[in-house]
């Protein structure tokens, strides 16, 4: 990625950046057709035309029709291989504006990720287009003991995998990235202390989603920074976020995580005396670190001239 700022004047600052992305392992839906009916029995019936298209190290395995009748993952997998694939790319552009209203407010807008990515290397593309019919799930025997949960579930996801056919050939396809809006405020009653809020808005192929954060800022001059978030999303309102940035000399160093669990409970083990701590409910964390080398203007030194008297 590579970036720039510029002062528009004493209040105003500007600035965009523009990435190059690539890609390891990708899958996308194109939701052509998706209807469901209730029947008399209290079934529902699927009529579907659904499009899988899916980049990475798998192989579908297929019986006469050519539909979907599992899916294997390569066995000689290498991570370096799939975190430096360069075959898949795309760009992605962000820009943002700061606006200091007073001398300890500013406020900020940016737009972040409007790009796409290019999917071209270990293509498949499955199509569904059927009808299928879910009666429900049978929990009897679950409940007596004849067949796990995790199972029934299985079978489940097996009956919806077979109802992909595995299209002839290998067509590229794209993503969109997930564009979003930046909007926030921060204030700042100490030097080394700010207190924020920002709001922010996801686009994800025509869906909004928004989400609010509220921060708190420590400053230790222009070499360290820290950040603790609380953020309120989807329906959630545990979700803790924490941030560090070192800067030395044109380098900084930062790394970010959000998606916190605030809630824990503990995996005790009589038998071996050990405690574990878990959260509560995990759906994903996000996890961050980068480096950028930070130009900029060059402060002069003043230079004192001896005063001539007459």
């Amino acid at each position: 990625a590579i970036g720039v700022s510029k002062n528009i004047n004493d209040k105003l600052r500007v600035g965009a950046r523009a990435k190059l992305l690539f890609g390891g392992v990708g899958a996308a839906i194109d939701n052509r057709e998706l209807a469901i009916d209730v029947n008399n029995d209290f079934s529902h019936t699927i009529h579907s035309d659904v499009m899988l298209n899916v980049s990475g190290p798998v192989s579908f395995v297929t019986n006469a029709d050519n539909m979907v009748e599992s899916v294997e993952v390569w066995d000689d997998i290498n991570p370096f291989d799939i975190l430096l694939n360069s075959s898949n790319n795309g760009v992605a552009f962000d820009i943002g504006a700061e606006y200091q209203l007073l001398h300890n407010l500013s406020l900020s807008a940016s737009v972040v990720d409007l790009g796409f990515l290019a999917w071209k290397t270990d293509v498949f593309n499955l199509r569904a287009r059927n009808d299928f019919i879910f009666d429900g799930f049978d929990v009897s025997d679950v409940i007596e003991g004849e067949q796990e949960f995790d199972d029934m579930l299985d079978n489940f996801a097996d009956s919806l995998l077979d109802s992909f056919e595995l299209m002839s050939g290998s067509d590229k396809f794209s993503m969109g990235m997930p564009a979003k809006l930046y909007i926030g405020a921060q204030y700042r009653p100490l030097n080394y202390l700010g207190i924020g809020l920002l709001s922010r808005s996801t686009i994800n192929e025509g869906h909004l989603s928004q989400a609010l954060s509220l921060s708190a800022n420590l400053y230790a001059g222009d070499i360290l920074s820290t950040s603790l978030t609380y953020t309120m999303a989807n329906r959630s309102y545990n979700n803790l976020g924490f941030g560090l940035a070192v800067k030395m000399g044109p380098v900084q160093l930062y790394t970010v995580a959000d998606q916190i669990p605030v809630s824990w409970v503990r995996l005790e083990s009589m038998e071996d005396d050990i405690s574990i701590p878990l959260p509560n409910r995990l759906d994903f964390i996000n996890l961050r670190f980068g480096i950028n080398l930070v130009f900029g203007k060059v402060k002069q030194k003043v230079q004192d001239k001896p005063m001539l008297l007459e």
